[in-house]
């Protein structure tokens, strides 16, 4: 099945239409309240998404410490945006997004997570936003890395119109080597 592509609406950009959710639900801007419950948040989420790529006994000792110190970084830094998907009173998924550094005109999504079992229909509309955000911005293209032998992310990722670089780097996590896989979208000339 091919990408649906992407649109542009008063909504911002949507991979599919018309979807009504059943949960109470917002996408807003993350404030310095929030940190604790991201941090919490961080955490699962690495534990679910590195399973069968980090020993699991790594993982059980996985200390969220770090995350404490870099979201709250991350609240307070110029040009990064965090967003928060907050359905029914709990935080369920962020995404971090901004310039890419590297790349000018380029956005980026610095990190991203979902709470395991959220509805993925949630996940989709956060990670749209933070697509329309970027691209509202006047970023032409936008720039994320992957875990390389994740296919499930990767798939993910291309449903929205990413397509591999073919760039690669190694970062160590939780004492493993992990891979990690560069994926860029490039906005169609009609889209803003």
């Amino acid at each position: 099945q091919a990408a649906q592509p992407l649109q542009c609406g008063a909504g911002g950009v949507r991979r599919s239409a018309g979807v009504s959710m059943a949960v109470k639900h917002e996408l807003r801007r993350a404030t310095a309240a929030d940190c604790d419950a991201l941090v919490t948040l961080k955490s699962e989420y690495i534990r679910s998404l590195y399973r069968g790529f980090v020993p699991q006994n790594r993982l059980k000792e996985l200390d969220p410490t770090p995350y404490q110190s870099l979201l709250t970084t991350t609240l307070e830094a110029p040009g990064r945006q965090v967003l928060v998907l907050d359905a029914e009173g709990t935080l369920q998924g962020f995404a971090i997004l901004g310039a890419d550094p590297e790349n000018a005109g380029c956005g980026m999504i610095f990190d991203a997570a979902i709470r395991p079992g959220c509805d993925l229909l949630l996940w989709d509309e956060l990670f749209c936003q933070a697509m329309a955000s970027l691209l509202e911005q006047g970023m032409d293209r936008i720039h994320v890395w992957v875990l390389r032998d994740n296919f499930r992310m990767r798939f993910f990722y291309e449903q929205f119109g990413f397509r591999t670089e073919g760039v690669s780097r190694t970062i160590q996590q939780e004492g493993s080597e992990i891979q990690l896989t560069s994926y860029l979208y490039r906005a169609p000339d009609k889209l803003l």
